[in-house]
């Protein structure tokens, strides 16, 4: 039985003669299989390592606790600098210790290394054996992912990518010239965006290859796993907004040109003025009539405090925008608001929140966006001491600009006078 393993797979033995069967199985069933015989420099380790097998002596012979431990520990940092998903097989032909207290050796010195603990989807499924071979492999890989539905799953939908990937590189060079193609991206959303347009588009035939019913019925028994598991974990929120920040906001580096859906933090000592979107529609910007471009200022707010006792100075900005209406005298209770501010419910036409934003893309700190639609600017380059810090992603960015459009090119209709409204609703109750 074979091993299928998405990504690269990695073997670091100081004896080669120790792994050469191993090696040699896996280019049998056509995998490839990179191969050390010391620690390789960061900038060596490739990209997409999902199995990494690796002899615990690496200083010679026998293990040696104060030199392997270190050395194991530092190339799981250089592994980590690479990805986050990794299964770790630990083998030598000396076993040493119990394999529990080994690994916690491991992580421990990785922990004096980096100041970090090691990421818990790195996993170890096995430690002890004095032989690899596939079948082996196999077993242990199909048993982990049976265990560990939530990352077995990313696992298997990689394998399914791969597999598609041919199939949609095969279709893409059949066409043709290309420079077709690329003409028509030109004229659609111009030269500067080329690139990521014409990656987007390849992106689009690959999905449609990973995603025929033959492919995503592997993934169905995973599912159905994960889907039986109960949601009351104390994580549960965290991973949501993890999960929500990933496919509603990506980062841009500075250096590329301004875009629909931009949102910076402009340095304003004003509140109402410290982020900004930017609304200007993408298709201008692709046939460069962008004389000015238009943003819509946002809130910033993380928390809603008690404000019950407090006067009217007191008042939460974020409050003060929504909490009541023209006529009201007071403002909604603390509980409406937040309701108000997390479901989108009751707001009136011309706010939009963002939920879920980061100032960068490694901190745990989250916050969200109140968006005001008549509260909006005109420039014709962007502040220097304006920071982008993500971009709004579909379907997002485009529920932002058609509810922009709704309340900027709506028409006014005469209200009915209030005492003509009073006397008609007397006579349709029969008063």
């Amino acid at each position: 039985m074979s091993v299928s393993v998405p990504g690269r797979i990695v073997v670091i033995d100081n004896v080669e003669e120790d792994v050469k069967d191993i090696i040699k199985s896996f280019w049998d069933s056509g995998e490839s299989v990179i191969f050390f015989r010391s620690i390789p420099d960061e900038d060596k380790i490739p990209p997409n390592v999902r199995l990494l097998i690796l002899d615990i002596a690496l200083s010679g012979e026998e293990f040696r606790e104060d030199e392997d431990i270190p050395q194991l520990a530092l190339i799981l940092k250089h592994i980590v600098s690479k990805t986050k998903l990794c299964l770790i097989v630990l083998w030598s032909r000396h076993i040493y210790g119990t394999g529990e207290s080994f690994i916690d050796q491991i992580k421990e010195d990785y922990r004096i290394q980096t100041d970090k603990d090691i990421p818990s989807t790195i996993f170890f499924i096995q430690f002890g054996k004095t032989d690899v071979d596939q079948s082996w492999l196999a077993e242990k890989i199909r048993k982990w992912i049976d265990e560990t539905p939530n990352a077995g799953i990313v696992f298997e939908w990689e394998k399914l990518i791969d597999n598609a990937r041919d199939e949609a590189v095969s279709d893409i060079v059949s066409v043709g010239e290309i420079q077709v193609l690329l003409k028509s991206l030109e004229k659609e959303a111009g030269r500067d965006p080329l690139p990521r347009k014409l990656v987007s588009l390849f992106n689009r035939i690959l999905q449609r290859h990973a995603t025929t019913d033959a492919k995503i019925i592997q993934l169905k028994p995973l599912t159905e796993k994960i889907l039986e598991q109960s949601l009351e974990h104390p994580d549960s929120l965290k991973w949501y907004r993890n999960l929500h920040y990933l496919i509603a906001y990506y980062k841009i580096a500075e250096s590329e040109p301004l875009w629909t859906g931009d949102i910076f933090r402009t340095s304003s000592a004003d509140l109402e003025k410290e982020y900004a979107i930017v609304i200007t529609p993408a298709c201008d910007f692709a046939q460069k009539k962008v004389g000015q471009f238009k943003v819509v200022y946002g809130l910033k707010f993380k928390v809603i405090p008690d404000y019950a006792q407090h006067g009217e100075e007191d008042i939460p900005p974020v409050v003060k925008k929504i909490g009541k209406k023209e006529k009201e005298k007071r403002y909604k209770n603390r509980k409406k608001i937040s309701c108000m501010l997390i479901s989108g419910s009751g707001l009136p036409q011309k706010f939009y929140i963002l939920h879920f934003l980061k100032e960068s893309k490694d901190t745990g700190e989250y916050f969200h966006l109140l968006f005001d639609f008549q509260y909006v600017d005109s420039f014709e380059i962007k502040p220097t001491d304006w920071e982008r810090i993500c971009r709004v992603d579909s379907p997002w960015i485009d529920d932002i600009l058609q509810k922009y459009a709704s309340l900027s090119a709506r028409i006014g209709v005469p209200e009915i006078p209030e005492d003509v409204r009073k006397a008609e609703m007397e006579k349709l109750v029969g008063g």
